[in-house]
């Protein structure tokens, strides 16, 4: 998904926010909070794109996924710093979002040149604070008015009601579970399939993907497996079918659950 999207203060008040984002759901959610916090922002998946768009316009700061489809976040940057020091232009402010957080993590990010570093999932408050030390001279936090908070939702998930409160807008939560939900199935059958053919590269990045997502959401028994998964090195053909087995459970649960918050959500806007 590459777009532009912009809120209702006047465009040239502004801030422009590169996002740079793999999964669907993340971007939803990355844009969401954004447009929340009085920011603008064109979303690309990846790390090529990002780099022609910031050769096509200027952008005021960019948040950097880590793990993407081409090449990854980290070298994504270093190829920015590289043209900024070959050229001389301005650094352009990076602020890493990752799901990474072994030890080491944040100093590989800050040696490729990123300026902050943001775990998953990233509340609104965090991404407010990663964004006035970036731009510290600049307070669009102040946010663009919305509706109010759904204060009286049913406390079905404590992960849920957070992010209903951060964006004010059930209709926003309800799009990000359905987007969720559509993505996960074909996630959990890939990730099984990349185990199966011994493609541990591939269950890895589709296990972190699984794991961010779902940790966001509050689904933590998935987050857990593909936690387990995405730190495997090898797999027999037993432990194929035992994981399985977990994911499937897992997964079955996530949905059951989601789908039922997600349509008290859409009847309620």
């Amino acid at each position: 998904m590459d777009r532009d999207s912009c809120g209702p203060m006047d465009e040239d008040e502004q801030r422009l926010v590169l996002v740079v984002e793999d999964h669907p759901v993340n971007q939803v959610l990355a844009v969401a909070q954004l447009e929340q916090l009085g920011y603008r922002t064109v979303v690309t998946a990846s790390g090529w794109r990002a780099l022609e768009e910031i050769e096509r316009q200027q952008f005021d700061v960019v948040l950097m996924d880590w793990q993407l489809s081409d090449i990854d976040g980290l070298e994504t940057t270093r190829q920015i710093r590289e043209r900024e020091n070959t050229r001389g232009t301005h650094r352009l402010p990076i602020v890493a979002i990752t799901a990474n957080t072994m030890p080491g993590d944040r100093q590989r990010c800050i040696d490729a040149g990123m300026d902050d570093f943001l775990s998953k999932p990233i509340s609104l408050e965090d991404l407010r604070g990663a964004l006035e030390r970036a731009l510290p001279s600049e307070s669009p936090s102040q946010g663009i008015a919305g509706p109010p908070p759904a204060q009286d939702f049913e406390k079905k998930s404590g992960a849920i009601s957070r992010l209903i409160d951060d964006l004010g807008d059930v209709s926003v939560v309800a799009t990000i579970l359905s987007t969720y939900l559509h993505e996960l199935p074909m996630r959990t059958n890939d990730v099984m399939d990349a185990l199966t053919s011994g493609d541990m590269d591939r269950a890895r990045s589709i296990a972190h993907m699984i794991k961010s997502t779902s940790e966001a959401l509050g689904q933590t028994d998935l987050a857990t497996i593909s936690r387990q998964i995405e730190m495997l090195t090898a797999v027999d053909s037993t432990s194929i079918a035992e994981l399985e087995g977990e994911v499937r459970r897992a997964t079955a649960k996530a949905h059951l659950r989601l789908s039922a918050i997600r349509d008290d959500l859409a009847g309620r806007h």
